[in-house]
């Protein structure tokens, strides 16, 4: 089962999670894969694209991370990729 979620994006983090808990449950295995790349030199990159590289590369794990509506780190047995 997979749920889509624009991981740059709080509150659509906080939503989806939400609806994870309420549709599965508790979370015991999160792949956080989201990463994005700009295939051209970082001096010719716009201020658009280098805070979206950050919100995607970096930001985004920590919105996932706290969301309070996963809850791994009750069990046992936790990973977080």
């Amino acid at each position: 089962m997979f749920y889509r979620c624009n991981v740059a994006d709080e509150k659509e983090v906080f939503r989806v999670a939400k609806k994870v808990k309420e549709e599965v449950g508790d979370v015991t295995i999160l792949i956080n894969n989201a990463g994005i790349a700009f295939v051209k030199s970082f001096l010719n990159l716009s201020p658009d694209e280098i805070t979206r590289g950050i919100n995607v590369n970096m930001t985004a794990h920590y919105w996932v991370s706290i969301s309070r509506d996963i809850k791994i780190t009750r069990h046992k047995k936790q990973l977080l990729i």
